[in-house]
């Protein structure tokens, strides 16, 4: 959150990469909730 506030993590960068590096990756009986909690973590730190 700190890193955001500062304007050291771009919010459509985080969200690119999440796609990119990450999500490919992600297994198991959830996949949405990795999902989730980015959607969180964005919310929190780029509130609307």
């Amino acid at each position: 959150m700190y890193l955001a506030q500062a304007g050291l993590i771009d919010r459509d960068t985080l969200i690119a990469r999440f796609e990119a590096e990450m999500e490919p990756y992600i297994t198991g009986r959830t996949p949405t909730w990795h999902r989730t909690t980015l959607n969180m973590w964005i919310d929190s730190c780029w509130p609307a």
